[in-house]
């Protein structure tokens, strides 16, 4: 037994088995490690398509738009555009509300 907890260390491995959560999450990590592989010739990851795509999708759009299509804060967007505009993938078109909006060459 852990003498922190008191749950007995089988517990743990019946978890590390069937936790559907940490089966997913490997899964995820695999399919992200493949498409990164294949667009990494490309000088893409798998994110920096998405976002290109999610990107392309509108005219223009604020960050906290972009951000909240795809599921990320607007402050980790920022950090993740930030090599996309280094690469002349996109760039920087208006400043709406505050906050910059992004376009797709």
């Amino acid at each position: 037994m852990n003498k922190d907890n008191n749950v007995p260390l089988q517990n743990y491995k019946h978890i590390i088995e069937n936790c559907t959560c940490m089966h997913s999450r490997r899964s995820s990590r695999a399919v992200t490690q493949y498409y990164d592989a294949v667009l990494a010739p490309a000088g893409l990851s798998s994110t920096q398509l998405t976002l290109l795509a999610t990107i392309s999708l509108g005219k223009s759009q604020s960050l906290k738009e972009i951000a909240d299509r795809i599921g990320m804060t607007p402050s980790a967007l920022t950090h993740m555009l930030k090599p996309m505009f280094e690469q002349d993938l996109i760039e920087k078109l208006a400043i709406v509300s505050q906050v910059p909006a992004v376009i797709v060459d």
